[in-house]
Parts: structure tokens; C-alpha cells; sequence
């Protein structure tokens, strides 16, 4: 993985289903250690993705294994509803921390909301998660604000 800086770093995909505490005790206790060096944290990408049992052995690798762990994702689906992975983690969260991206709506209000388009229409109904390619037309995603989303 890497950054538009130029800072990288050895990553993982993780898979639904996948046991992340089995994942984090693997590298902790060296069997599959990251770049050869021990492991102080976890970055999570897109853990809004994550199922809730995903993120209760998140819990685990900071509990049992003194291992901190950086979730980031999205709050919302584009139905304006919670992911279960980012419902659980707001549970069980030492700590959250909102990322200001100051993302602006076409309107010119602030952006809190996420919305799907299928060819230029925005849609509030259908399955979360899916690639692209699989619904007919044009599917795009953009941060919008509530009023907008809303539709008023």
C-alpha cells in the first residue's frame, strides 16, 4: 500500500469471514510478521465493511493483544442508514474521532451525506454493497448534504 506521498507500507486484504483476531495474534506472536518488524498497530481501511464479529475481534487484538488499532470508513450508506461494521464499531470504540474532509455538495453546503447515482439519478434504494458493474447504467457515488440528499 501507498500513499500520493510516497510513503508506504506492507498490507492485507481482508476478507469476509476472515477471524482478525487469529490475523493480528499470527503477527504479533512473529509467525507472519509485516516488513519483518513487530506490530504496534493496525490501519483498517474501509471498516465499514467489516461485519460486527470482524470488529468484535478488532476489540480483541487491542484487548488481549496490547495491539492499537486505526479503524476508518464511512458512517453512512448511501440509504442514509448505519453499515453494521461501522455501527459496531461506534459500540466498542475507545475513542472516535470524526475526519473533517470539508467536502462541499454542488449546492455549496458542507457534504455529511452519501449518495448513489445510477445514471445521473440519485437512488436510495438497492443492495450496499456492489461493484459498479454489476447494476445496469452508470453508477457513481458523491458526498452531498442532507437537504440535498433528502431530496427537498
Amino acid at each position: 500500500m501507498s500513499s500520493r506521498l510516497g510513503v508506504s507500507a506492507s498490507a492485507a486484504s481482508v476478507s469476509p469471514g476472515q477471524n482478525l483476531f487469529e490475523f493480528g495474534q499470527a503477527r504479533v506472536n512473529g509467525q507472519a510478521r509485516l516488513n519483518g518488524s513487530d506490530v504496534s498497530h493496525f490501519v483498517c481501511d474501509e471498516s465499514q465493511f467489516f461485519s460486527c464479529s470482524q470488529v468484535d475481534q478488532l476489540a480483541a487484538v487491542v484487548d488481549l493483544l496490547g495491539v492499537s488499532v486505526f479503524a476508518f470508513g464511512l458512517m453512512t450508506t448511501f440509504q442514509g442508514e448505519l453499515f453494521d461494521g461501522s455501527r459496531r464499531l461506534v459500540e466498542l470504540s475507545d475513542r472516535i474521532i470524526a475526519v473533517d474532509t470539508l467536502d462541499l455538495c454542488s449546492c455549496g453546503e458542507v457534504a455529511c451525506m452519501n449518495a448513489r447515482f445510477v445514471d445521473g439519478t440519485q437512488v436510495k434504494e438497492g443492495e450496499i454493497n456492489v461493484v459498479g458493474d454489476i447494476l445496469p447504467g452508470e453508477v457513481s457515488y458523491s458526498s452531498v448534504c442532507r437537504r440535498c440528499w433528502m431530496g427537498y
